[in-house]
């Protein structure tokens, strides 16, 4: 007794099916004489008409819009909108999360017959959202998990605040904004292998790009604690060759703090620390910038989340194989699984392969690309940032591991005279240095002279004197006419066979003088004890003989006195 016809179907059918007949070869209904399989065949269309009308009935409303096939599906995307509107807290109005004023919370691992029972299936995935699958870099990950043709996955207002995310991201890069990278590095939790053909400054170049071409953005600053006694890297750590992977970063510009003994949370109070100093520096109006955290989870949950609610942006990456992206200014994570450390590894620091090698170079046997590389702009810093959380026993000595300087990062001076040293700038130096002595303060070696206390004897005798000493200093030179001799204790002051040949080590010793006196050397006059029996090169490797080459007086003495 229904009436069909409005859903669609053609008025006969619908009087034929609510009558119960079946339809003749005249079109008259009710002829009970045919066979059975014609009336189920009428009931059949009937049915099939029915639902044909429903779905055209429901396809105009736009409820079924994903029949309409790939493309723009503006019923799916109004229906998101009025879900994102209606949910739960709203990401601009998330509540400030108060940071941690200590380091982590100790993780505490229950035994095995301590833990509560979970059933199978019941274990909450991290984060609110699906966990979406690396590509490439995190942009391109979250663009696959909210593009609709794709079905990515993230739904719900979780992609339309991700959309807008990334939307604000491109845009700062549009405007030629960049992008800043900090990256907190647990090198204990996160290690880097040690290639023998792969140098570590290489190695660390490779690395910073790869997390700035993951990260999309420009890494300025990568931080990282080394467990030593010492203040600084010694002299003979560089002249033994020790260029491990600390010594290496200083060099790179990065910067390492030093903690000793080493303690289960040592690493992490320090980020802690510097997570609360970068924080600050972008409250007060410095650049903004993406924290990067290189190490696995043991604690930093709390101060994570009080960074995404000050509107910091926050990546963990961790080497089991799962990372987390924060978006800032929201109140959810993304988690991205991702290839392990122990497996990505092996490809970028491969000597064999550059993992971000040309185009050109790169071949099919090698299969596709898994990473690309970004820029590493690392910013100077302020020596006072790097921190010392050294703790020793009151029964040692805390000097003993003093070091005043180290060649690893360029503090180290040689005793003397600098390679690019004057005379009117050394005596300058000297002078200032006696006058700090004179008034009882500390002079360190480094600042010492060869010639320091005929200085300090000519201040002694008065200010008249060294003021005509600095004067005629000051004239030295001015006369065209004007030349030096040079007078070689050759006994007192030898040469090394070492580096570029014999003349031309004379030669450059020659030019170094006129360099440091600023004017000509005409002569050159060299001493030394020669016994009476030997010739001027008798034997190989003769200083005195290559001097009488290039016309140096050679003065010979014997016996020694």
């Amino acid at each position: 007794g229904h009436n069909l016809a409005p859903l669609g179907m053609p008025q006969r059918l619908a009087d034929v099916a609510a009558s119960g007949g079946a339809l003749n070869g005249a079109g008259r209904p009710g002829n009970k004489g045919r066979p059975a399989g014609r009336q189920r065949l009428a009931v059949y269309l009937a049915v099939f008409s029915v639902l044909l009308g429903i779905l055209t009935r429901f396809q105009a409303l736009g409820a079924l819009s994903w029949v309409q096939g790939p493309g723009t599906v503006p019923g799916r995307t109004d229906r998101i909108k009025r879900a994102a509107e209606s949910d739960i807290v709203v990401s601009r109005k998330v509540p400030l999360i108060p940071r941690p004023q200590k380091g982590p919370r100790p993780v505490v691992e229950p035994s095995y017959f301590d833990q509560p029972h979970v059933p199978d299936g019941a274990e909450r995935r991290p984060g609110p959202v699906r966990g979406l699958i690396f590509q490439k870099s995190i942009m391109e990950t979250l663009e696959s998990g909210v593009d609709e043709e794709q079905r990515g996955g993230l739904k719900g207002r979780y992609a339309i605040e991700i959309a807008e995310h990334l939307a604000a991201r491109k845009a700062l890069a549009a405007a030629g904004i960049r992008e800043n990278i900090t990256v907190f590095w647990d090198h204990d939790g996160f290690p880097l292998p040690e290639v023998y053909e792969l140098r570590p400054l290489a190695a660390l170049k490779r690395y910073c790009e790869w997390i700035a071409g993951v990260l999309g953005a420009s890494v300025t600053r990568i931080e990282t604690v080394e467990y030593t006694r010492n203040n600084a890297p010694s002299v003979w750590s560089h002249l033994r060759g020790d260029q491990n992977l600390y010594n290496s970063l200083r060099q790179f510009g990065g910067v390492v703090h030093r903690a000793w003994p080493p303690m289960t949370d040592g690493i992490d109070v320090i980020f802690f620390e510097r997570f609360r100093h970068h924080l600050d520096l972008m409250a007060n109006g410095g650049p903004r910038s993406i924290l990067c955290l290189m190490a696995e989870e043991k604690g930093y949950q709390a101060m994570i989340e009080a960074a995404q609610s000050e509107g910091v942006t926050v990546v963990r990456v961790g080497k089991n194989g799962l990372m987390t992206y924060y978006p800032g200014a929201h109140d959810f994570s993304v988690p991205i699984f991702w290839e392990r450390w122990r497996f990505a590894q092996k490809d970028l620091f491969s000597f064999e392969l550059d993992p971000f090698r040309s185009d050109e170079e790169w071949l099919p046997q090698h299969g596709p690309k898994k990473w690309q590389p970004g820029p590493v702009v690392l910013e100077p810093w302020d020596p006072s940032e790097e921190l010392d959380r050294r703790i020793f026993h009151k029964f040692v000595n805390k000097k003993d591991f003093e070091v005043s300087g180290t060649q690893i990062i360029g503090t180290w001076r040689r005793p003397g005279f600098l390679m690019n040293d004057t005379l009117r700038v050394a005596v300058a130096r000297s002078t200032a240095i006696t006058v700090s002595k004179k008034k009882k303060q500390p002079i360190r070696e480094s600042n010492a002279h060869f010639f320091r206390e005929d200085l300090e004897a000519l201040v002694e005798q008065g200010p008249e004197v060294a003021a005509e000493a600095k004067r005629e200093l000051e004239q030295l030179g001015q006369d065209p006419e004007d030349y030096a001799v040079l007078l070689w204790n050759h006994d007192s002051h030898k040469l090394v066979n070492y580096g570029a040949s014999q003349r031309e080590v004379l030669a450059r010793l020659v030019r170094w003088w006129e360099g440091f006196l600023g004017m000509p050397v005409r002569r050159v006059e060299a001493a030394d004890f020669v016994e009476p029996w030997d010739r001027l090169g008798a034997h190989a490797l003769d200083w005195l003989y290559q001097m009488s080459l290039l016309n140096i007086t050679v003065n010979r003495l014997w016996p020694p006195k």
